[in-house]
């Protein structure tokens, strides 16, 4: 859930013996090491620190923000995606809610030449998109975030 709502931090109530447990998993050098050093960037805010804060009771806690949306389902037409991953390309073709195609190209996010990458990733989505009898869309992915204002603030692919 802290990548799901991009937390900030982490507020916790309970047990003092579990707290301090999963206080301790969440430092720099605990088993959520990663999460703690990467969740400021992913939220914009690099030079403030994830911190894990107790609370004495579950009424200190903030009231839940959780708005479900209702995303689309209907993948009529012919659509080509993709998604950019730390080891591969992936892209799929549809059309009227059908795969048609779907595939994993390999990619080593390492290499320093910038044609390479857009070459690798120009020549994926052209060969499942020959599956396709034309292109209505083209969506995408990959890791990282995006700001309020449109800016890229963190991507752990490179």
């Amino acid at each position: 859930m802290i990548w799901q709502r991009s937390a900030s931090g982490l507020m916790l109530s309970g047990p003092a013996g579990i707290c301090k447990k999963l206080k301790a998993d969440y430092s720099e050098s605990g088993a959520y090491g990663f999460e703690v050093t990467s969740m400021p960037n992913v939220c914009g805010t690099p030079d403030t620190p994830f911190e894990v804060t107790v609370v004495d009771s579950p009424s200190d806690l903030p009231p839940a923000k959780d708005t479900p949306q209702v995303c689309g389902k209907d993948a009529s037409g012919c659509r080509l995606a993709f998604d950019l991953g730390k080891s591969d390309i992936k892209t799929v073709a549809v059309k009227d809610n059908v795969v048609l195609d779907s595939k994993e190209t390999e990619w080593d996010v390492t290499d320093p030449d910038p044609e390479y990458h857009y070459n690798a990733i120009l020549d994926a989505m052209k060969e499942t998109a020959a599956k396709l009898p034309k292109i209505d869309a083209i969506g995408g992915s990959a890791t990282g975030t995006i700001s309020a204002d449109n800016g890229a603030t963190w991507c752990d692919i490179f």
